[in-house]
């Protein structure tokens, strides 16, 4: 069926102003100027003059009704509910007539106020004063007349059409029979019938008001009743929610008009209430004046469509949506074209389905999980110091975990007022379960199925953290409070998201192929996303290298400045790619094990002032981006310091064997702890949720991290750079292998420890050991600087002629090459002929310090030499 078209005809009435009731105060008339004996018809009391009747309007003796005033004498303030005069309303009244009509509204319990006085004292407001409406008898139980029936349907709950429309149905009154507006409700498979009995089978008018106001979806023309039982529903309505898309998610605006438009005519112009609510309301706009005013006191979230009329679907319906109010030149100059970019056009059964679509479930976007910083261990009991026999004192036990004794503190609050308080068997906390730093817990998820043009809502919602889609005044459907499920939202326009451009990075955990982490772990990733991803990640290897820097960014860059940082990032990942590559399996997992101690020693060694273009890629860097590492090291050289003091006061009897061994298990404990943080990570590079959700990316396993931590000034400055070269470092040790590398930088140590049953053999073990380490790392290419530090890391000796070996870092050149490893030390030091001599050694301790090795060890410890040359 065409839409309907309406033949307007305004009626009137009039009423004694002293005998004006509240509810009437919105329906007298003040656009008196314009009428005309024939516009007023009946209305003209019989036997007035025109005008006398116009004159006793204007003094305020007679007050002319309508249901739908052009310019209303009295309007209601939409949060006092106070009554006042209208601006337009009042300019053809006299002085007396504006008075009278405020005396009226006093007299009523109504709130008065002239518009030019409103908020003065002079005209004080008083609340409306409720008046209930007659109870309205039910006409079957009342009257025998009642043979009649008038349905029709609206597609939702009856409670859902009073929430999100706000009006009200009634039969308009007739000749023989007042208004109707008692309706019977009974559910249906779409929505709700409404039944209304009458006396009369005549035609009728189905009237949508709010308070005496007549709506635009009115229906035009008369409806038929119907005897009593038949059931029949001619006429029916569907509320839609209208909603734009942005990306791909569907939202509510806040600003602009809606337009329901049937036929090319206007039937209702919405204007939203803009200050970031996305109701609206119905204007006093008609297809043929156009005023954007408030013309009812309901605000609305739904508009209500035709369904049918006469039994027929209705065809030809557009809703309209526009961020500024349309003019007198487009309402009369619609088209195919200009309806189809700023709308859609209904289609009934498309509406309807919609309410059925099947219920899809809905995508949870975690927030990421909290990286817990690996704390071992988390408490110290707290003993007796070997050499004073007196409790632990705090510095020591802050020293056994990288702390300082204020740190350690800290940790400790309940020893605040008094540190002295701690005694032994206590139990200190000796580290946090570190966070690692990241955003608040933002969630920026998408809608559980694709948009489309009529939606179920449960299927529109999506979790979003913000109350409006980034970049726009438009609502984000977030919760099942933005909309009742039993509505449908319709999709009008669709907008382009405004993405901000942000650039951030990964780094590869574990080896996997390529094609895995696209379609895996970056599943939640639109396609359009994914293809800029992969165009930008082209330094990638399949598989993946563990240590690798994946490339995240959400739009191609515009400015110099963001083109300048995408280049410097792609830089970093690319060099790190490179050197990585050359690297074997075997390799790689050293690298990614220890990268943070190499990265110590690396920046440890170039800040000697010995750089070299092998190693150019450090470019101006000066520290390490892991000094919580760096403390570790620290900790372990200080603690092989004492081991070697403590064998010192062996070998000149300071101390006696039993206190010897005594001391050397509590050192060995220490050194445990302190060698097991070296395979611990301890950079915590922020993440970014907030990039994370621009991606769509709910991986709680996927951390990613701004781009500007790599950067120069963020936490781990030129990143690729230095994975660059700690891979290059590695390459120089390739045949030394994982096994002698590996325990080179702690397990060596750790086996010297535990192993020593004798000085010599304790000698050969830690010798061999660290001999392998010395000639893999050091490479032969290095001379002093890292190989010389990684010596004094490892000389956790068990004798006199480890310490030998503790060069302090300043071994000069002439290491053993690089693959000449544990195998080469092995071999020349069974020429030594070492043991024997220490065998000696251990024999005369009880007798003295031999003279000859405490002058060796102390002239030989920390001084330059050769290693060839001492071997």
């Amino acid at each position: 069926m065409k839409c309907p078209v309406w033949l307007e005809q305004i009626s009137y009435r009039v009423v004694r102003l002293t005998e004006l009731m509240t509810y009437e105060f919105g329906q007298v008339e003040g656009d008196i100027e314009r009428l005309d004996e024939r516009t007023l018809g009946s209305a003209l009391p019989q036997g007035m003059s025109y005008s006398s009747f116009m004159d006793k309007l204007k003094r305020g003796e007679l007050a002319l009704l309508t249901d739908s005033p052009s310019k209303p004498v009295m309007l209601q303030d939409g949060m006092s509910k106070s009554w006042e005069l209208s601006t337009e309303g009042q300019e053809a009244l006299s002085p007396e007539a504006k008075n009278a009509y405020l005396s009226r509204t006093r007299m009523s319990g109504g709130a008065a106020g002239g518009a030019s006085s409103r908020g003065g004292a002079s005209e004080p407001s008083i609340d409306e004063t409720y008046v209930p409406e007659p109870v309205k008898p039910n006409q079957r139980e009342t009257t025998s007349k009642i043979k009649y029936e008038y349905c029709f349907e609206i597609a939702c709950s009856d409670e859902t059409f009073k929430q999100n429309i706000g009006c009200a149905f009634e039969l308009a009154k007739t000749k023989q029979e007042p208004v109707v507006g008692r309706w019977e409700t009974e559910r249906t498979d779409h929505g709700t019938k409404y039944t209304a009995y009458t006396a009369f089978d005549e035609p009728k008018k189905l009237v949508a008001k709010v308070a005496s106001s007549s709506m635009g979806i009115s229906v035009p023309e008369s409806v038929q009743v119907k005897p009593i039982g038949s059931g029949v529903v001619r006429e029916a309505f569907i509320p839609v929610v209208p909603s734009v898309q942005l990306g791909e998610r569907l939202g509510l605006p806040t600003k602009g008009y809606y337009y329901h438009l049937c036929n090319s005519r206007l039937v209702q112009e919405y204007k939203l209430l803009g200050q970031g609510k996305s109701a609206f309301y119905a204007t006093r706009s008609t297809h043929d004046q156009l005023n954007d005013e408030q013309g009812y006191n309901v605000y609305q979230s739904a508009i209500l469509v035709y369904w049918k009329l006469e039994g027929k679907d209705v065809e030809n319906q557009h809703l309209i949506y526009l961020e500024q109010q349309i003019t007198r030149e487009e309402l009369d100059n619609l088209n195919d074209d200009w309806l189809a970019q700023h709308g859609i056009k209904l289609d009934i059964n498309e509406l309807l389905a919609a309410s059925k679509q099947p219920v899809a479930e809905r995508q949870n976007t975690q927030p990421a999980e909290t990286q817990k910083a690996e704390s071992k261990p988390e408490t110290h009991t707290v003993g007796t110091d070997s050499k004073t026999n007196q409790r632990e004192s705090w510095g020591a036990i802050a020293e056994q975990y990288g702390l300082s004794a204020k740190q350690l503190l800290d940790l400790n609050p309940q020893y605040d007022a008094d540190p002295m308080k701690l005694k032994v068997g206590d139990q200190l906390v000796v580290s946090h379960k570190t966070e690692m730093e990241q955003q608040t817990d933002l969630k920026f998820g998408k809608p559980s199925v694709e948009v489309k043009k009529y939606n179920k809502p449960t299927n529109s919602i999506y979790e979003y953290s913000s109350s409006y889609i980034k970049g726009s005044t438009v609502k984000s459907v977030n919760s099942e409070d933005v909309v009742h499920d039993d509505l449908v939202i319709a999709n009008l326009r669709e907008f382009e998201e405004q993405i901000e451009f942000q650039l951030g990075f990964s780094i590869v955990e574990e080896s996997k192929p390529l094609r895995d982490f696209w379609e895996q772990d970056l599943s939640d990733v639109s396609s359009k996303t994914k293809s800029l991803l992969q165009e930008h990640n082209q330094h990638l290897h399949d598989p993946l290298i563990p240590g690798e820097i994946v490339i995240f960014l959400t739009k191609e860059p515009s400015s110099e400045e963001e083109k300048a940082k995408l280049k410097a990032l792609k830089d970093n990942s690319g060099m790190a790619s490179a050197e990585l590559s050359k690297l074997s399996p075997d390799q790689v997992a050293l690298h990614q094990a220890y990268f943070e101690v190499i990265e110590n020693k690396l920046v440890e060694y170039w800040n000697t002032g010995k750089p070299s273009d092998t190693f150019a890629y450090m470019g101006a860097v000066v520290g390490t981006i892991a000094p919580a590492m760096q403390k570790n090291l620290e900790n372990v050289s200080s603690s092989l310091k004492k081991m070697d003091r403590l064998y010192l006061d062996l070998l000149s009897k300071k101390i006696d064997r039993a206190s010897f061994v005594r001391q050397r298990q509590g050192l060995k404990k220490i050194l445990d702890k302190q060698l097991d943080k070296l395979t611990q990570r301890t950079l915590k590079i922020p993440v970014d949720q907030g990039l994370k959700a621009s991606l769509g990316i709910n991986s709680t396993k996927s951390l990613i991290h701004n781009a500007d931590e790599i950067l120069k000034e963020g936490s781990v400055p030129e990143l690729g750079g230095r994975v660059a070269n700690t891979a290059k470092w590695i390459t120089y040790a390739e045949k030394a292998g994982k096994l002698s590398l590996g325990l080179g930088v702690a397990s060596g140590v750790y086996n010297v420890t535990h192993n020593c049953e004798s000085l010599a053999s304790c000698t050969r073990q830690a010798a061999i050991e660290t001999g392998g380490v010395a000639g893999g790392w050091a490479g032969g290419m290095l001379g002093a600087g890292i190989a010389g530090l990684l010596v004094v890391g490892l000389s956790i000796s068990a004798a006199p002629v480890v310490m030998l070996l503790y060069a302090g870092g300043a071994l000069t050149g002439g290491f053993i090459g690089a693959g000449a490893g544990k195998e080469l030390f092995e071999e020349k030091y069974d020429l030594l002929g070492f043991d024997s001599y220490l065998d000696s050694v251990e024999k005369e301790l009880e007798k003295g310090i031999p003279v000859e090795v405490e002058t060796y060890i102390n002239s030989n410890r920390y001084s330059n030499f050769d290693m060839p040359k001492v071997f």
